[in-house]
């Protein structure tokens, strides 16, 4: 939407996007730089990455003002290695990254961040009616809104759930909605084993340290929109982390917080109503219930 904006406006004389994605592959990345920039490389196989980014930074420097977009970013990336150049080299250039982590921006050094939040029912029903492309029937269009509503704002399982119903009868929405209430995303019909949004939010689990890991499973043990008491939450951990040496109640409340922020910050969890809560998204809730099935815990 920012690419079609800017290019709408013509505020920029150039603009680059690319995916970096989990594993980053600094030669497709390069390629698909280069390719905005109607950029060739002489010789693709004997030219080195590091004299493909020179090549790209020097284009990049000429023009005066340009955007660079960087997609799917889930760690600290060096940006010198795709060939863009930091601020202080061409002040012209601007870099939006869009990233699952707040972690990643302190990381990156971004000078502002733009949180985008859960979507509000109208833009749920319309990515759902998108993705799903659904002809408008008057009891279709009941199931799908309460489907929808299971989705609780999140655009991935909304965009899961669509794909999955594409040019399906009421019967499999029916069965849909009915799933969805009991948890269980990864039983509908159609929807991909590997790629949904337990899988991607997965990931992001993946990458939390062991206690975190334990603080997010504890959470989604409380019930549904439960404003969870960080205390409570704190002497679950000490009876739990039999290996644990705490010296202090204060110790492990520092731990549980440290653990907590983490989880804010990959957007696994929510502030609570007041100072000393937090809320678990109910989809995300059900994906820590799920992990919790799968694994010896």
């Amino acid at each position: 939407e920012v690419y079609k904006k800017v290019k709408e406006l013509n505020i920029f004389n150039d603009i680059v996007m690319t995916v970096v994605s989990q594993t980053p592959d600094v030669r497709r990345i390069h390629g698909e730089i280069a390719g905005c920039l109607k950029l060739t490389f002489e010789d693709q196989e004997k030219e080195s990455d590091t004299a493909r980014a020179n090549r790209i930074c020097s284009r990049i420097k000429s023009v005066e003002k340009i955007l660079i977009i960087l997609d799917d970013v889930w760690k600290d990336v060096n940006l010198v290695a795709f060939g863009i150049p930091s601020c202080d080299d061409h002040r012209g250039c601007k870099i939006l990254l869009a990233t699952r982590s707040v972690h990643v921006c302190n990381l990156m050094r971004c000078q502002r961040k733009i949180p985008l939040n859960f979507l509000v029912e109208e833009e749920s029903l319309a990515l759902m009616k998108t993705i799903a492309i659904v002809d408008d029937c008057p009891g279709l269009n009941d199931v799908v809104l309460e489907v929808v509503k299971e989705c609780k704002g999140l655009p991935i399982a909304i965009i899961t759930v669509g794909k999955a119903l594409i040019g399906k009868s009421l019967d499999d929405w029916n069965a849909a909605m009915h799933q969805l209430r009991e948890s269980r995303l990864v039983d509908i019909e159609g929807v991909d084993e590997e790629k949904n949004a337990y899988a991607c939010l997965k990931w992001s689990y993946d990458q939390l340290k062991r206690k975190t890991k334990l603080c997010f499973l504890l959470c989604s043990l409380f019930p549904e929109d439960y404003n969870i008491p960080i205390e409570e939450l704190t002497r679950y951990v000490m009876g739990l982390e039999e290996d644990e040496d705490f010296h202090s109640l204060d110790e492990a409340r520092s731990q549980v917080r440290a653990a907590i922020n983490s989880l804010k910050d990959s957007s696994l969890l929510l502030e609570g109503s007041e100072k000393e809560f937090v809320k678990m998204h109910d989809m995300v809730r059900d994906i820590g219930l799920w992990i919790t099935s799968k694994g010896e815990n």
